[in-house]
């Protein structure tokens, strides 16, 4: 039965439930999270237990509804009376309508998020650890105010959600995919892999299709208001010193908001995951970030725990075969798992394997801000690199040049070359722009920034940024013209 059906049921016991409005829906999780509440809770949960079979409730039909409203509308009584008289203070805050709908959502369906799934225009719902709940509609990323009360309830609600598909996600498999009864799809990643954990996306599947007289109608609008982003004063921290010039951070920063994908390359030691964790950084915080990493190395945001504002980041980490035979967790599963929810940004610590495939392929087909490293000797090694990592994998289908040249110059944008002297010292020998052609086989580059040794120092080349770059850049208020020109008037062209 569909959640719409399921809803209107429940209506149909009780006609002010339409009346509490998505705000007080939204924070019904958080407000009836009290004792009386989770006594009422397990009474009526033992109540439908010994009345129908798990099987009835899993189909949830009317005449089950009815039974169930009844029965809760009665256990709320109760309580709200037994509670008057011993203490002349309401068992709950809320109306007791709404009390008899939060737990009809507990008890058959998904507690707290039950309210979001019957938005019309919700589009996707994030689920970052029992907390931080995200809902997507109109194209732009929201925060719930609904939550649960700890991951094992929030991942004891997502399997009971899933258990006609004889799945379950836990330690054994922490990967799991399923569709919902609605017919909502669902990804699952939870502990070991997954901080917070459990994480979940659903993709709400709505009955009625739109029509193409409603396509017609409406669709084409501007669904936000583009954001003004400026950019920090990274003049005040040039000292002559850094990996970085000013010039080139400002221009990084740009790509990142414009979600340009970056490459960076270099060996071991050299500070690739640093300048990652950087740009990660520079992601503008109301898109949605998944980190995937063999160690936990990154920190992209501050937990909202921490002190930081809500972050809707989550973080991916392999796990090795295990000594009582637990499978292994490989880079390219979870690839393939972050994929399935919802990304605005992915972010691989190293691509080392054969996720590297899955990887290119988000990428070209339109994922924006990537970003990865790879450990290679240059720029021009990159193909290479790929083709042997594929090679080391086992990789299925066999991969020619030109084709991993077409994948890196189709799915990438930038890359940066980082280095490290005899002495210690690092340092970005060039930061190029994959302009999405091949020149036999080798994808085509164009170098916007060089290391000159005499000023040990990135200088701007001069060279103009491609046209379908430019355009993204222009998109968040940008321009590499402006760029150019600063380089002209520091004296750092050329």
């Amino acid at each position: 039965m569909s959640t719409t059906t399921w809803s209107l049921a429940v209506d149909a016991y009780n006609p002010l439930a339409g009346q509490l409005g998505p705000a007080s829906a939204l924070a019904e999780g958080a407000a009836l999270a009290t004792q009386p509440y989770d006594q009422v809770k397990a009474q009526l949960r033992d109540r439908a237990l010994a009345q129908f079979s798990s099987a009835e409730l899993a189909e949830a039909r009317p005449g089950t509804l009815a039974w169930l409203a009844e029965c809760a509308h009665e256990l709320v009584t109760a309580a709200r009376d037994q509670a008057l008289s011993a203490s002349a203070q309401p068992a709950f805050t809320q109306p007791a309508e709404a009390v008899v709908q939060a737990l009809l959502n507990d008890v058959l369906g998904m507690g707290p998020i039950e309210a979001l799934l019957r938005l019309p225009d919700v589009e996707d719902i994030a689920i970052n650890g029992p907390a931080d709940i995200w809902y997507r509609r109109h194209g732009y990323w929201e925060r719930s105010e609904a939550s649960y009360s700890d991951p094992q309830t929030l991942l004891l609600t997502l399997n009971r959600a899933i258990v006609h598909t004889n799945r379950q996600a836990g330690p054994l498999t922490p990967i799991v995919d399923a569709t919902l009864r609605s017919g909502h799809r669902i990804s699952i990643v939870t502990e070991p892999v997954a901080e917070p954990w459990p994480v979940a996306t659903i993709r709400v599947h709505r009955d009625k299709g739109l029509s193409l007289e409603d396509l017609v109608a409406g669709g084409g609008q501007d669904r936000i208001t583009p954001l003004t982003r400026r950019l920090p004063n990274y003049y005040i921290h040039d000292q002559g010193n850094g990996l970085f010039t000013a010039l080139v951070a400002s221009f990084l920063h740009m790509a990142v908001v414009a979600g340009l994908n970056l490459l960076v390359v270099g060996a071991t030691g050299v500070g690739k995951t640093t300048v990652l964790g950087a740009l990660g950084r520079m992601i503008p915080t109301e898109r949605r970030v998944i980190v995937i990493e063999d160690t936990r190395e990154l920190r992209l945001r501050v937990r909202a725990s921490d002190g930081g504002a809500a972050q809707n980041c989550v973080y991916f980490t392999t796990r090795a075969e295990s000594l009582e035979g637990l499978a292994p967790i490989s880079q390219d599963a979870l690839v393939r798992a972050a994929l399935r929810q919802r990304p605005d940004a992915l972010t691989v610590g190293e691509a080392r394997g054969a996720e590297v495939f899955d990887l290119l392929k988000s990428m070209w087909t339109g994922h924006r801000n990537g970003l990865t490293s790879i450990h290679a000797d240059s720029l021009e090694d990159v193909p290479n690199r790929i083709r042997m990592m594929l090679q080391e994998a086992r990789f299925q289908t066999e991969v020619s040049d030109a084709a991993v040249a077409l994948w890196i110059a189709k799915a990438f944008d930038l890359g940066i070359m980082l280095r490290m002297t005899e002495t210690g010292r690092r340092y970005v020998e060039e930061i190029s722009e994959f302009t999405g052609g091949v020149e036999g086989h080798v994808p085509v580059r164009t170098c916007l920034f060089a290391y000159a040794p005499e000023k040990r120092r990135l200088r701007c080349t001069g060279h103009q940024l491609h046209p379908t770059h430019e355009a993204r850049l222009r998109g968040e208020g940008y321009s590499y013209g402006a760029i150019l020109q600063a380089a002209a008037e520091r004296g750092e062209l050329g």
